[in-house]
């Protein structure tokens, strides 16, 4: 298979491994091997750049970026992804703008190459005036570099921050990318090679599409692969196409070493020679008919025809339609016991209160390492290290769904324990006080001496009546079951840590 007529494909893999977005990496090492030989395959002399950033703030614990330069080396980007770990994070935003600077300034690109940057994260950049942005990076100005360029940059905004899919969409149009929505991680890898597909050309991305289509089989494909697929094959794309015509397979990378050229005769339809043997089937039931006699208009004498006479058509009778028993309309009875959900075990999508706005997971409490020092924003409690604001007061006195969720190790799930709703009005450094009583504190104090991370997210709601927060408190503890509500007496064990012992 030739290179692709525009030059080769240079395609940059930017993944946000900070907080909630962690668990991207899972998803990607278990794909990686087979995507990339398979991008290999359909598309000759493509070669790969990753990086994975954290934030300012991970310096010390973790890392703010690593990266693999541009290369075809399969090994080399296997071992990388395989190394690199999750990280946690400091406020909403993270470095995107140092992500740019350093895929702008430190890869290797190819002149006269199609280059193109997939951008995966649900947070913003930092501005310029951010304390730990120490080198004043305008995101903005990095941009403009990439316009000029002619980068294609492919924005793909993960769960549903508002300024997060802002500066996503921004930069997809201002490079004539493509802004990708995804609601969860579990279809990143087709995202990207049908990124990859679409560069290279419409029929390259219209053959994965049916691919995708046929895993479903009879069923229809998920929501979200259709939302992306119709994204990338909108008509007013900006992204670049081939001008040469296709090949008749775009995704099979068995094709001949020597040139054919096919020559289309256009007939007419009288030209087409008749199929002697073409003959209309015969008739295999007999028509009785009987002579019908007509008088003859001019008087003279009657004629005969034959009359067939018409087959009876059968009449089915339906049952009528009969109003549903009382026993089928009775409503469910909530005071009666039911089966609660383990809170631990509902996956994402599933959860009943996911369609709130939520923030992305924060990591609140780390243990303390021995020789460092803590960095700003944080503080020493005992053997644990918090967060000195966990999030920032308001004048607004407007109640928030928080969940808390335990990490045994860095990079592996995030199990949530614990739900509360408060309220951070005035005291947001009292925020650890207000959210855990004495028992939930004791918790806190149990996994993180087990080398356990401890993570935050909330949601706002909306209250109009007093008794609403108390009302939505019932209602998600008649659902769902949280390990540090009490009410289970067995534990969960995972990484042989005890994240609860009731």
């Amino acid at each position: 298979m030739a290179l692709p007529p525009n030059g080769p494909i240079e395609v940059v893999f930017s993944l946000d491994t900070t907080g909630s977005m962690s668990s991207i990496l899972d998803e990607v090492r278990h794909r990686l091997q087979d995507m990339i030989t398979r991008l290999q395959a359909d598309i000759p002399g493509i070669r790969f750049a990753v990086v994975a950033h954290g934030d300012y703030c991970d310096a010390e614990h973790f890392y703010v970026t690593k990266h693999v330069d541009f290369t075809d080396d399969l090994p080399t980007l296997c071992n990388f992804m395989n190394d690199v770990s999750g990280t946690g994070g400091g406020d909403v935003s993270e470095c995107y703008e140092l992500v740019l600077r350093l895929v702008r300034e430190k890869l290797s690109w190819t002149p006269c190459s199609q280059q193109i940057l997939i951008m995966v994260g649900d947070a913003y950049p930092h501005e310029a005036d951010y304390p730990l942005n120490v080198d004043k990076i305008d995101w903005r100005e990095e941009l403009h570099f990439y316009t000029h360029a002619g980068v294609h940059i492919y924005g793909v905004h993960v769960f549903e921050d508002e300024l997060s899919a802002s500066f996503m969409k921004t930069i997809s149009e201002q490079t004539r990318g493509e802004y990708i929505k995804m609601a969860d991680f579990n279809h990143v890898c087709d995202v990207i090679m049908a990124i990859c597909y679409r560069e290279r050309g419409a029929d390259f991305l219209e053959g994965y599409e049916a691919e995708v289509r046929s895993r479903f089989g009879k069923k229809r494909m998920d929501d979200g692969l259709e939302d992306v697929f119709g994204a990338l094959k909108r008509a007013d794309s900006k992204a670049s196409n081939t001008t040469l015509p296709p090949p008749l397979s775009p995704l099979s990378s068995m094709t001949s070493s020597e040139p054919s050229t096919s020559v289309t005769t256009i007939r007419k339809i009288s030209s087409i020679p008749h199929d002697p043997l073409n003959r209309l089937p015969k008739l295999k039931t007999k028509v009785k008919a009987r002579k019908v006699t007509t008088a003859n208009s001019r008087g003279g004498e009657s004629t005969s025809m034959p009359f067939i006479k018409p087959k009876k058509t059968k009449h089915i009778r339906y049952p009528k339609k009969t109003k549903p028993s009382a026993a089928k309309c009775k409503k469910p009875n909530y005071n009666q016991p039911q089966r609660k959900l383990l809170r631990e075990r509902v996956t994402v999508n599933n959860f009943l209160y996911n369609n709130l706005h939520w923030s992305s997971w924060k990591l609140a409490i780390q243990p303390r390492p021995v020789t460092k020092q803590p960095s700003p924003g944080w503080k020493p409690v005992n053997n644990q290290l918090r967060r000195t604001v966990l999030y920032p007061g308001s004048r607004r006195t407007r109640p928030a769904f928080y969940e808390v969720a335990v990490q045994t190790k860095p990079g592996h799930k995030r199990h949530v324990v614990y739900f509360t709703v408060k309220n951070f009005s005035w005291a947001p450094e009292n925020w650890f006080n207000i959210l855990f009583d004495d028992k939930g504190s004791q918790q806190v104090k149990s996994v993180v001496s087990s080398g356990c991370r401890v993570f935050v997210r909330k949601a706002h709601l909306v209250i109009r009546k007093p008794n609403t927060a108390t009302r939505f408190v019932n209602d998600v503890r008649r659902v769902f079951d949280y390990p540090w509500s009490g009410s289970r007496d067995v534990y969960i064990q995972n990484d042989d840590v005890f994240i609860s012992n009731q």
